[in-house]
């Protein structure tokens, strides 16, 4: 029973330098992939340019680095989440910022909010049918889930814009607009 002990022990001994290990090497590859000098590749290339990982399967080519993930300071007082939104998004070009309660637990549900632009626009519902309905604007159309009366002039909010065909991102009607001509163009009086 004694021995069972010791070798418990040792175990346990040997596992937690074997994390405080990992540990040095994670931070001295974090430190590294901050200062831009190394970058951690999980893979191999083969002479066909294939990648493999090191198993010999074929794998995706990812860096499995923090630039994959870009660490936006901690901001606090008033102002500060303007001041990250135009440095990040946009000066930089990001999609937009996430907001976490620092107060919260870990995993806490609610503690993290992901903010982006949105955008609205007013769109004329050329089709509907139980699954969605089709919606014009500036000549194109796309489709959104919502089942609206034909002919009704919807606001529609959106993310952004598709590159390939220009018609907006994540569509989702917010509300009818009865103020609008059939149109609209005009706001009735």
């Amino acid at each position: 029973m004694l021995v069972g002990g010791f070798r418990a022990q040792a175990r346990i001994a040997e596992l937690e330098a074997a994390l405080a290990a990992q540990a040095k090497r994670d931070q001295a590859q974090a430190q590294l992939e901050v200062d831009g000098a190394a970058r951690r590749q999980l893979w191999t290339d083969d002479a066909t340019g294939r990648h493999h990982g090191a198993r010999g399967r074929f794998v995706a080519a990812v860096p499995r680095d923090l630039r994959r993930f870009p660490i936006v300071p901690t901001a606090r007082g008033p102002g500060a989440g303007e001041s990250l939104w135009r440095s990040h998004v946009e000066v930089g070009g990001g999609e937009g910022i996430v907001a976490v309660r620092l107060d919260a637990p870990a995993k806490a549900r609610g503690a993290k909010r992901k903010i982006k632009a949105t955008d609205t626009i007013d769109a004329l519902c050329v089709s509907s049918s139980p699954g969605g309905s089709t919606l014009l604007y500036a000549g194109r159309t796309f489709v959104v889930g919502s089942v609206v009366e034909v002919g009704a002039t919807v606001e529609v909010a959106h993310d952004g814009w598709y590159e390939a065909v220009p018609v907006p991102r994540f569509a989702r009607v917010i509300r009818r607009r009865d103020d609008l001509s059939v149109g609209g163009a005009t706001l009735t009086q």
